[in-house]
């Protein structure tokens, strides 16, 4: 049986008999690589990477967005000399 098959049958069995109709290939090959052939589990487990990701982009744009404060900062104290 081939690779693609043995996925899709996986999903078929999981989910009652029946391939959600939103499902892609794309979703099933994700869905092996997570080891997730329940089509509920499997959108909340993708929900949650993407929750996941969107927080590392925010935390990445909040640290540079910090480091370029303390930059100015720098620049701001180097202008007025201690007296």
């Amino acid at each position: 049986m081939g690779r693609v098959k043995e996925l899709f049958m996986q999903m078929y069995y999981a989910n009652n008999e029946s391939i959600p109709e939103e499902a892609t290939i794309a979703d099933l090959k994700r869905m092996e690589d997570l080891k997730i052939f329940e089509w509920r589990e499997y959108e909340r487990a993708s929900r949650l990477a993407e929750e996941r990701i969107m927080i590392d982009q925010n935390n990445l744009q909040i640290e540079a967005e910090a480091a370029e404060r303390e930059s100015l900062q720098k620049k701001i104290i180097k202008q007025y000399p201690k007296k």
